[in-house]
């Protein structure tokens, strides 16, 4: 018996001697790991404050170092806009990098968790009111397999006031006054930035063919920056999804296998059973945002070490 198959057979073994009751060895529900935003690696000092995702942290969830000599700096942790707020208490250094490390406050998610991460405090700008202007004309593309899946190319010419914020804002391409899935690419030096974008089509953008499409920069804390607008004119058609009907029940007939049940009628002092609604845990855009990039960032680290 080879070697390797020994092995498999030990682990496998292993596994049942080791694996818990059924009752106890149910997984827990998925979850979608804290982060920090925004992390990159240069951040004016004035920032107005870090957004750190996980809504019950305290500050033994989230520390702030100097990354040189490892001494933990004191922060300052509170709600505000839906997320936790974490500032320095002291002010930040120019030229001093930091090291934030943080709790994920999830154990079984496919998204990995945020990585500790450094940035160096760059030099107070004003917090712009102006993101940039459209260089050329967005394309659009449109693949209808059923599902019509929207891609927006578009070049923005940056404003000097969000140069020095240009990595540290997120920045969105807006098609009918909704923020799509964006990718940016910066030019060199930092002047311009090229975005790709992916969307779905539905109900709301199905029943025009002109569209409107928009550059939209987001930092917690502080507005929205909207660039003008501009329109495009594309077909994006609805999902194509068929719905049989549901079955005709006769008063007092049994339903059929598989058939729907009908609704309790109220009668009397007695009720019929409500639907009860479904409240789904708060979980901002952002940190799904960051944590695919956090991915993105550690499988192309990985790839270029490997290479």
């Amino acid at each position: 018996m080879k070697a390797s198959t020994k092995i498999r057979g030990l682990a496998f073994a292993g596994a049942a001697f080791l694996a818990p009751s059924a009752a106890s060895a149910a997984a827990p529900p998925p979850c979608m790991p804290a982060v920090v935003a925004p992390a990159t690696s240069a951040i004016p000092v004035n920032l107005p404050g870090f957004a750190y995702t996980a809504l019950k942290a305290t500050t033994q969830d989230i520390h702030l170092y100097d990354a040189a000599t490892r001494q933990e700096l004191p922060v300052r942790l509170e709600p505000s806009a839906g997320v936790m707020k974490m500032t320095p208490q002291d002010p930040l250094v120019v030229g001093t990098r930091y090291r934030i490390e943080s709790k994920p406050f999830c154990s079984y998610s496919a998204v990995p968790a945020q990585e500790p991460f450094e940035f160096v405090a760059a030099a107070a700008a004003p917090i712009p009111t102006t993101v940039g202007t459209l260089r050329g004309a967005p394309t659009v593309k449109v693949e209808d397999r059923g599902t019509a899946k929207l891609i927006v190319n578009a070049s923005y010419e940056l404003t000097d006031e969000m140069k020095p914020w240009a990595t540290v804002y997120q920045l969105l391409v807006v098609v009918d006054g909704r923020p799509i899935a964006t990718k940016t690419t910066f030019s060199s030096p930092l002047a311009s930035a090229d975005l790709s974008a992916t969307g779905w089509c539905d109900e709301t953008n199905a029943g025009t063919a002109t569209h409107t499409i928009q550059l939209r920069a987001r930092l917690p804390f502080s507005p929205d920056i909207d660039s003008a607008t501009t329109t495009a004119t594309f077909d994006c058609p609805a999902p194509k999804i068929a719905k049989p009907p549901a079955p005709t029940i006769a008063p007092g007939a049994t339903p059929p296998p598989g058939a729907p049940a009908q609704p309790a009628s109220s009668s009397g002092g007695g009720c019929s059973a409500a639907h009860t609604p479904t409240h789904a845990a708060f979980v901002p855009a952002l940190a799904l945002a960051l944590a695919a990039g956090a991915f993105a960032r550690r499988t192309a680290r990985r790839s270029k070490g490997g290479s």
